[in-house]
């Protein structure tokens, strides 16, 4: 099955977080919470979902282009060292 998921996404400050849209293929509803555990920039606590809902194929395949576009989803560390 296909899902939108939202998270509280973490390292934005004390008490605050960003909202992270994530589109994923899921066997139940379930596995998106083990999936929020284990992903990265995600709030680590029993509040890191605040939403979850069924979607079609194609809004699943709109929603992970608009993924790739996202600059909080898509930072990441060099880690060559130069």
């Amino acid at each position: 099955m296909h899902v939108k998921a939202v998270f509280r996404g973490g390292h934005v400050g004390t008490g605050r977080y960003h909202d992270m849209t994530k589109y994923l293929v899921v066997r139940n509803l379930l596995e998106v919470l083990d999936i929020a555990k284990k992903m990265p920039r995600v709030k680590k606590n029993h509040l890191a979902v605040i939403s979850c809902k069924l979607i079609s194929k194609q809004e699943y395949r709109r929603g992970k282009k608009a993924e790739k576009l996202d600059p909080y989803l898509n930072t990441r560390k060099n880690k060559r060292k130069g």
